[in-house]
């Protein structure tokens, strides 16, 4: 297959967040066969079952990231040719966007959940998450940043995609945080970005997570279960 930019798929106005559902059996592949920057030819003219649209809120701890990324703690080590200045010691911080969470928390989840969780800049962790795959671990990692994978739809915009069969989400053991046995039938609400720090086999409760959520997202609940590919489309505007 050739590559394809992502020039198809625009958010609503006012809009930084798409979560899109498909059929897996309208697909020509499987997910995990998709080749990097092939996703949206992959996906083109395939019926979306649901979608969401939104807005998220950076967090404070994704506010104080994005503060130290723009700093350093010494510019005695600046990369000639490049600017690059890495390293402890030279840069505040090196971690950057790696993982994104799922849950059937936040405060527009389904019944038996009853969540209550805002988009607020205080929130550290997903209020009710699920895991992804029954390894465990409990998230998965987003797609390298690059021209082919559609990650910078305009000038001043980078994406973060990520695209679960649904077999990561949808199994017969998987319960949430709440104890709740959502099994094959999640009806996702909530969603949140991790910076690379982070440790996908611990729960998002765990210090490694909790201090490194740097965007939330909650909407009405979208379904997986067997048979679906769900992707995700994160949006940071400058």
């Amino acid at each position: 297959m050739s590559q394809l930019h992502n020039t198809e798929y625009h958010m609503a106005p006012g809009a930084n967040v798409g979560v899109r559902l498909y059929d897996l059996r309208d697909m020509p592949c499987r997910p995990e066969e998709i080749k990097e920057g092939e996703i949206d030819k992959v996906l083109a003219g395939i019926p979306t079952i649901a979608k969401r649209e939104s807005h998220n809120i950076l967090t404070n701890i994704g506010r104080t990231w994005l503060r130290n990324l723009s700093g350093a703690a010494s510019y005695g080590a600046i990369e000639a040719g490049t600017g690059y200045i890495e390293g402890t010691g030279y840069a505040l911080t090196s971690e950057r966007v790696a993982y994104l969470g799922l849950g059937v928390g936040g405060s527009f989840s389904s019944a038996p959940y009853f969540a209550t969780q805002e988009e607020l800049v205080t929130v550290s962790a997903l209020e009710d998450y699920v895991q992804i795959t029954d390894a465990p671990t409990y998230l998965k990692t987003v797609l390298p940043q690059t021209t082919v994978n559609g990650s910078f739809p305009d000038s001043y915009t980078i994406r973060f995609s990520t695209i679960l069969a649904s077999s990561e989400v949808s199994f017969a053991t998987n319960v949430s945080k709440s104890a709740q046995a959502v099994g094959t039938n999640v009806p996702v609400s909530e969603a949140g970005l991790y910076i690379s720090g982070a440790t996908p086999t611990e729960n998002l409760d765990h210090v490694d997570n909790n201090t490194r959520l740097v965007a939330y997202n909650i909407f009405t609940p979208i379904p997986v279960t067997p048979n679906v590919v769900l992707r995700i489309d994160w949006d940071f505007l400058f």
